[in-house]
């Protein structure tokens, strides 16, 4: 493909790189696009590459999927701003841009000089196992995405969708897959994280507290707090109350692991 679109999900504020012929969607935790409600087809919709175009393909869902308030019956034409609803779950299409090679992609090459800090060896954390569960609330799963960019290389310019972004947290979740939390501007210069749907990134893991930490910006520099979370938050495998930090430090709540990259 010579074009890329990207998707962003409102309730959790992912935004979601396309990366295959054909991305599905549904209640089944194997589709790309997982969402975990009960009016969700397992199998719901389909969004597919003809040609130079994408297209959304309602796959005779019980309970339809909208594109732009009208109810598909038919491939459908996706192009900028058009929202795909369904159920609860409004989906945006942001704008898309040629891809001209691959030197945005995570995938590392080999004498590629631009890499992630890596933590220190000497771990102190308890193993991911071991962390308790919040509470008795059923375990949903997250959103999987295929994305083209190298782990490497910290340029997301190839990704529509992130100028409001002031800093991502990158997600690897297997298979050369990573989700992207994005820390929109705001005046406040904070961002609550938690398994709370009102947080300002909204994660599903119910090993993450409703309200588990919270990011700052001060001036240049970038603070985490724990927010008395109940498996704690770890930066590089140690445990934390406060600490400042730097681009490619590893961020851990609850089971989830990401990368803080700074934009601006």
């Amino acid at each position: 493909m010579s074009d890329k679109i990207s998707i962003k999900r409102f309730d959790t504020g992912a935004v979601i790189s396309l990366d295959s012929n054909i991305v599905s969607i549904g209640r089944d935790p194997a589709s790309d696009i997982f969402i975990d409600d009960r009016d969700v087809s397992r199998r719901h919709a389909t969004i597919e590459h003809q040609g130079s175009d994408y297209v959304l393909v309602d796959q005779q869902s019980t309970n339809g999927t909208l594109l732009n308030d009208w109810r598909v019956s038919r491939p459908e034409k996706l192009r900028q701003g058009d929202k795909i609803v369904i159920a609860d779950v409004i989906l945006e299409i942001l704008a898309s841009r040629p891809i001209k090679d691959d030197s945005t992609s995570f995938r590392q090459k080999t004498g590629d000089s631009t890499s992630f800090r890596q933590p220190d060896s000497t771990s102190f954390r308890t193993p991911h196992e071991s962390a308790q569960i919040d509470n008795s609330e059923p375990e949903r799963d997250n959103t999987h995405f295929k994305n083209p960019m190298k782990t490497g290389a910290p340029d997301l310019s190839a990704i529509p969708g992130l100028n409001n972004a002031t800093a991502v947290l990158i997600r690897h979740t297997g298979r050369n897959q990573i989700m992207l939390y994005t820390l929109e501007q705001n005046s406040a210069q904070r961002w609550l994280v938690g398994r709370q749907r009102d947080c300002d990134i909204a994660i599903e893991d119910n090993a993450i507290s409703r309200q588990h930490c919270l990011i700052q910006k001060h001036g240049d520099r970038w603070q985490i707090d724990d927010q008395q979370s109940r498996n704690g938050t770890y930066v590089n495998d140690l445990a934390i109350n406060m600490t400042y930090l730097s681009s490619g430090d590893r961020i851990t709540f609850g089971n989830i692991d990401v990368i803080f990259l700074p934009l601006s």
